[in-house]
């Protein structure tokens, strides 16, 4: 594979290229002969980028069309238009792209993330002159720098991209689709065409959903109408919201431990909307090999059957990504009536379910494509059954997970303790070393209900600073940032607090504010931190008041605080 990356401006362009077999890195600075050689060469193999299917990837073919790049990137960044639309005659230099984009964040986010160093080059990119050599070397150097880090994330997310080239060889599909996203990949392997349907709103509720004294539910769904708000109901004792967005309902700051006679259980449908699909003739209607997608599920549960496995990833992600592309409307498999319809069979059978259960349980949390309960292990059997005969009923399969305790800030927010642990939300989620903000405060909160460790001991034991980093992006909605009575022009920022640093805020205007969720007094350390330890000047204390802040948000009020201290024998 190629690693590569464009730098452009008025009068001058750099591409650095970065051989992943050989390890041969290659500059390239305003020769399009040599250009145009390295894309002969290599235009049948995987060139990488991170956004390179927004920017580099026409840039270089504006290269290689005998444009000037500046344009481009002016039509790209300045007129916010899209790439292909510049000219038809780009079509004529394609390359099997693949952009190692994560979310919506850049590179030195990314960078950030990781602890590497995140300084840019001194060089502005509106000059309207020609760089100096000194110059072009300064950006080189960056450039370069750029395309090592875009590697180490790449690699950092393999799995991904082998996924995708799973299914494009399970498919023989060509290798010029690694450029799709897996949305777009799906409607390629099953063949979509776009459908022109004015029935969004055509909807009804399953016909075999069961739903008892919770019939409301298929009322509400059966109206055939414009659903611009949702449902509210207690389910279970438990207030439930559904609509458009599936079901989601928790019991609030709620924390217990199984007893000795008692289970914690979180039943998991297993591939719900994919099922939901089949089952019901629900795929979208622009589908035209419907047999691949019903392969690519069975595959898919079947090698879920062996345990963990990474086989299984690209037919699980292609059938779940699916129904998402049924609700992207530059998608072919565009089908917003299937989509909605899909979305209300997998809350009623949910309610179905709940329905049947709730005499011998304690609904602790519904979900989209599951409930967590807490159930006598007496009980046990006859909750066996009743999944047994849903499942029956409804086409659907069910996995039991068992846990020993739960912390439950919200439905979007809650740790589940047992031979494994479950953590969901911002507060707790698992982080990474390429999502790794504030990973200080994430680790005392999970370390406090977890293992009963107090904040302060995880925090004041930790003993490197990229624990304790902040990282900060400044996006186009500002001008900048300001540093103390300094203009800083750069976009990515590192802080850490200090009750003797300088204040970091966003720049609009001439005026400040506030950069949520920063410290009033930081130090920047943009330079590489991976390998730095605790200095003196860092202040531990904001961290600790805001881990304290989170965990106190988990537990609640007072009153809930008792009940905390009361059910959760952590101490």
């Amino acid at each position: 594979m190629i690693i590569y990356k464009f730098s452009v401006f008025k009068q001058d362009w750099l591409v650095s290229l970065l051989d992943t077999e050989t390890k041969q890195e290659s500059l390239i600075i305003n020769n399009v002969k040599a250009l145009t050689k390295f894309y002969n060469e290599f235009k049948r193999t995987v060139w990488v980028g991170y956004n390179s299917t927004s920017y580099d990837k026409y840039i270089l073919a504006s290269i290689l069309g005998g444009y000037n790049p500046y344009d481009m990137s002016d039509f790209i960044i300045r007129q916010q238009k899209q790439g292909w639309e510049f000219s038809d005659k780009l079509k004529d230099f394609s390359i099997n792209n693949y952009d190692t984009k994560i979310n919506n964040h850049s590179l030195k986010t990314i960078v950030g993330f990781m602890g590497h160093d995140i300084r840019e080059s001194s060089v502005p990119f509106n000059l309207k002159r020609k760089l100096t050599d000194q110059e072009l070397l300064d950006v080189a150097k960056h450039l370069r720098y750029d395309v090592q880090q875009i590697f180490l994330v790449f690699m950092e997310t393999l799995d991904t991209f082998n996924a995708k080239l799973a299914l494009v060889n399970q498919f023989k599909l060509h290798l010029k689709h690694i450029s799709k996203s897996m949305a777009q990949l799906g409607a390629e392997i099953l063949k979509a065409r776009k459908i022109n349907k004015d029935d969004e709103y055509d909807i009804w509720a399953p016909f075999d959903a069961e739903l008892g004294k919770y019939d409301e539910v298929l009322t509400f769904f059966n109206r055939r109408r414009v659903l611009d708000a949702d449902l509210t109901i207690d389910i279970a004792g438990v207030e439930n919201k559904l609509g458009k967005g599936g079901i989601h309902g928790a019991l609030k700051n709620y924390h217990t431990q199984a007893k000795s006679d008692e289970y914690i259980i979180l039943l998991d449908v297993n591939q719900l909307y994919p099922t939901l699909l089949l089952n019901y003739d629900l795929l979208s209607r622009g589908a035209r090999f419907k047999s691949k997608y019903e392969w690519s599920l069975d595959e898919s549960l079947r090698l879920k059957e062996l345990g963990p496995h990474a086989a299984r990833l690209p037919y699980k992600e292609f059938c779940n990504i699916v129904y998402g592309a049924s609700g992207d409307r530059f998608n072919k498999l565009y089908d917003p009536r299937n989509r909605l319809l899909t979305c209300i069979f997998g809350q009623c059978f949910i309610v179905d379910l709940i329905d049947k259960l709730e005499p011998i349980i304690e609904l602790i949390q519904s979900n989209t494509d599951g409930i967590l309960v807490k159930i006598k292990r007496k009980d046990f059997d006859q909750l066996d059954d009743i999944v047994f005969e849903w499942e029956e009923r409804t086409g659907l399969t069910m996995s039991f997970e068992y846990y020993d305790r739960v912390h439950q800030k919200d439905v979007n927010n809650y740790i589940l303790i047992g031979d494994r642990v479950t953590a969901v939300g911002q507060y707790t989620k698992d982080l990474s070393i390429i999502d790794n903000d504030l990973p200080i405060v994430n680790q005392a909160v999970k370390n406090y209900f977890i293992h009963g460790i107090s904040v302060e001991d995880t925090i004041n034991h930790a003993e490197n600073l990229i624990d304790f980093q902040r990282v900060v992006r400044i996006t186009d909605k500002f001008d900048g940032a300001k540093y103390g009575r300094e203009v800083r022009n750069e976009k990515t920022f590192r802080v850490f607090s200090n009750t003797n640093g300088l204040n970091l805020s966003y720049l609009k205007n001439g005026k400040t504010s506030k950069i949520p969720h920063t410290p009033d007094a930081v130090t920047l350390v943009n330079e590489d931190v991976t390998e730095l330890s605790i200095p003196d000047w860092l202040d531990k204390t904001w961290y600790i008041d805001l881990a304290n802040k989170r965990v106190d948000d988990f537990i609640g009020n007072e009153k809930q605080k008792e009940l905390y201290v009361e059910n959760i024998s952590l101490f």
